[in-house]
């Protein structure tokens, strides 16, 4: 959304940027807290001062509606509305403490002691990684039979690395069979059914873009484009 906010104003075009959030940066500003990662900060500090060259207008802490966005009678309008963490459904989820990697990697939630992590691909090992150099007890699950098989080779490696001398066990090819009130249990890929004690469970089992501002806007918008991980 920075991007092409920043591309659009150096085009001439007279743009507008509203965030829903009281900083810029989005996914940008969890991505730099992770061990080793803190090089991504400085890409939406980047961005951030380009928005202000380039003359583009920043409303922070504003999510308008479809309402709002038409009556302000745009010629374009980009949809950078990002996604939403996918919860997996498992039984007795609803009772448990259960926060986004997002909330745990800001701050925005406070984590317990022992953690599980539902997701083993990036997101969800970074998370770890993090927890881990705070002194907490994580272990890490997926479904899938690897952990982190998206990321490159090299980056894997060293990251799985730190995550076994931290200590972080890694569960995969696991199933979901219930959350009670000591935490996770799951039936391992050799059918032992484990409890996997959890103060707190952390989401980064996936996402599934935001397209209901897309969707209500079409046909009222002369322009409407729809970017990033709105799209996938």
């Amino acid at each position: 959304g920075m991007e092409a906010a920043r591309v659009a104003a150096l085009r001439g075009h007279q743009v507008t940027l509203y965030e829903k959030r009281d900083k810029l940066g989005g996914q940008l500003l969890s991505a730099a807290v992770p061990p080793a990662k803190e090089f991504m900060g400085d890409l939406s500090r980047y961005l951030a001062a380009q928005l202000k060259k380039a003359g583009v207008k920043v409303e922070l802490g504003m999510e308008p509606g479809p309402g709002q966005v038409a009556s302000l009678r745009p010629e374009a309008v980009v949809l950078a509305t990002g996604v939403s963490p996918t919860v997996p459904e498992i039984r007795g989820m609803e009772k448990a403490k259960v926060v986004t990697a997002e909330d745990a990697l800001l701050g925005r939630a406070p984590v317990g002691e022992r953690v599980v992590v539902l997701g083993g691909e990036l997101v969800g090992c970074e998370t770890a990684d993090f927890l881990a150099s705070k002194g907490k007890k994580v272990t890490v699950t997926r479904r899938g039979p690897r952990m982190a098989v998206g990321m490159m080779p090299l980056r894997r490696r060293v990251l799985l690395d730190r995550l076994a001398d931290n200590g972080v066990t890694l569960l995969a090819g696991v199933r979901y069979e219930e959350v009670t009130p000591q935490g996770l249990v799951v039936t391992t890929q050799d059918g032992k059914r484990l409890t996997l004690e959890a103060d707190t469970i952390v989401l980064a089992a996936g996402s599934r873009p935001n397209v209901a501002l897309k969707e209500a806007l079409e046909g009222k918008v002369p322009e409407l484009h729809l970017i990033g991980d709105a799209v996938s």
